[in-house]
């Protein structure tokens, strides 16, 4: 996915397939969020983007370590991926 189709995504905000999360510290949220998700049409959660379209970044080893450790919470594991993308 090109950033700009990403920033598009953000811009349009959230819908029933995207959440915004400006910052994620619980694995057990994004567990949830990939399972509601995994459950019904799919989507995608950007981490690193607050509602009104600021975008705050992310760190990439801590989000790698929250991202794992919500997989490991489910079972079976959905289908996903995990993308960095860089706007500066």
């Amino acid at each position: 996915m090109s950033i700009e189709s990403i920033l598009n995504l953000i811009i349009g905000g959230e819908t029933d397939e995207l959440e915004l999360k400006s910052n994620l510290k619980d694995s057990g949220l994004l567990a949830r969020l990939i399972s509601s998700f995994a459950n019904t049409k799919g989507g995608k959660i950007i981490v690193g983007a607050e509602e009104n379209g600021n975008i705050v970044g992310v760190n990439k080893s801590i989000i790698n370590r929250i991202y794992d450790s919500a997989l490991d919470r489910l079972s079976p594991k959905p289908n996903t991926t995990l993308n960095f993308v860089q706007t500066d």
